[in-house]
């Protein structure tokens, strides 16, 4: 992702600590830097929220979703997460390609995130929703023309209180997708 010279940046850091005893928190970054004539594919990052209007009932076991995005241009995806809270119970995203969606992740731990890489040489451990194993697409994850991408999230609210968007670990919730592409972008 091109950054230009004295660019200011914002690093959110999340913990959870559910103890009564302090915990240590760390961030590391990385910049490398390359020559812009060498750059043949630049990345754009994938951000998009699913909404944050959504009012969840105490007890209400619901779906956000799916939401979608679209891809204007071939590329690729080169890694994926998806971000939720506490009351989460899945989190998945398909390629949507000529109206056939095809799974390329699934988590069902949100105090574990799972963020996946997809390239030639990556191969991820298959979901398993008997299981609730993490996993999805193994190989390149390419884009076309014309292809969306659809997330949702399955939740089901195990608090007192009403869930909304908020970054409320236990009391709100968000079903956000992040990543990056190369050589396209996904436009709502």
């Amino acid at each position: 992702i091109a950054l230009a010279p004295r660019t200011s940046i914002n690093v959110n850091l999340h913990s959870i600590n559910v103890s009564d005893t302090p915990t240590i928190r760390e961030i590391w970054i990385n910049f490398w830097y390359r020559d812009p004539a060498l750059v043949t594919e630049p990345v754009e990052e994938l951000f998009q929220i699913g909404s944050a209007t959504f009012s969840i009932a105490p007890g209400q076991d619901t779906i956000l979703g799916p939401y979608s995005c679209n891809v204007p241009k071939a590329g690729r995806m080169l890694w994926f997460y998806g971000h939720r809270h506490a009351n989460n119970v899945r989190f998945s995203a398909w390629r949507v390609r000529g109206g056939m969606r095809e799974l390329f992740y699934e988590s069902y731990h949100y105090e574990e995130p799972m963020l996946l890489d997809f390239s030639s040489n990556v191969v991820n451990t298959p979901p398993d929703p008997v299981k609730l194993i993490d996993g999805g697409w193994s190989g390149i994850l390419d884009l076309a023309p014309g292809d969306k991408l659809s997330w949702e999230c399955h939740i089901i609210n195990k608090t007192t209180g009403t869930l909304r968007f908020t970054n409320n670990t236990f009391t709100g919730e968000m079903c956000i997708m992040d990543g990056e592409l190369v050589g396209t972008n996904c436009g709502l």
